[in-house]
């Protein structure tokens, strides 16, 4: 679904079909005439009754387009789902931001085409000061690197306990860092003086932009009140 998906102005990693067969094995298209536009459909069943459920680590689906998606397109899309599926709790792009019950969240993209100068010129005073205290003492090192399982075992030793994932989860993407390339799939973490590991984040690059799927800061990390990736 990858050379659909980028053609539509929404398009996300989430909806190529690298990461959906990682994070949902099985699933499954609403397609609107000659591939006009595509829904992914991620699908879980429970007592012999399918229903859609958001995979892990993956923000939103939707309906893609190379075109604006009309009412009719949003209605039927939405008619079939609720024909084959008795229950839905999902996470959507904007496409269907006009229908009733959907909540809407706000979606933080931060522009990276400026100089970095102003870019942390937006930033928080306290920010600001903890990064000048860092460069200042100049005792961090930060790397990019390969690690990805580990990024993924940090983050799930640190917030496990917070969330409610599967250990399947994790190794569903686990195995998405592995089919993506080191160039699209890669990992910038901190240590101390002593090689001690602060901090993680798994980063993922689809088109022109990068998401950060996870992140994680060691109690030591946060003690020093460094906020590091």
């Amino acid at each position: 679904m990858g050379s659909g998906c980028q053609k539509s102005p929404a398009c996300a990693i989430y909806a190529t079909t690298k990461w959906l067969d990682c994070s949902s094995p099985g699933w499954k298209a609403l397609v609107w005439g000659n591939y006009k536009a595509i829904m992914p459909v991620t699908v879980k069943q429970k007592f012999g009754i399918p229903y859609l459920v958001q995979p892990a680590f993956t923000q939103r689906l939707g309906i893609f387009s190379s075109t604006e998606v009309s009412d009719e397109i949003r209605s039927c899309f939405i008619s079939a789902l609720k024909q084959k599926y008795p229950f839905a709790e999902i996470c959507v792009n904007d496409v269907f931001k006009m229908f009733p019950g959907v909540l809407e969240r706000k979606n933080y993209i931060l522009n990276l085409n400026r100089p970095y100068s102003e870019i942390t010129n937006e930033y928080k005073e306290s920010l600001k000061q903890v990064l000048k205290q860092v460069t200042l003492k100049g005792n961090l090192i930060l790397r990019k690197s390969q690690h990805t399982e580990q990024a993924v075992g940090f983050f799930k030793e640190l917030n496990g306990s917070k969330i409610n994932l599967t250990a399947f989860d994790y190794v569903k993407i686990k195995n998405a860092a592995k089919v993506f390339s080191p160039e699209n799939a890669f990992v910038y973490e901190v240590y101390n003086i002593d090689q001690i590991l602060l901090s993680t984040a798994l980063y993922f690059k689809f088109e022109n932009r990068l998401y950060k799927i996870t992140a994680a800061t060691s109690v030591g990390g946060a003690l020093k009140k460094r906020i590091i990736l």
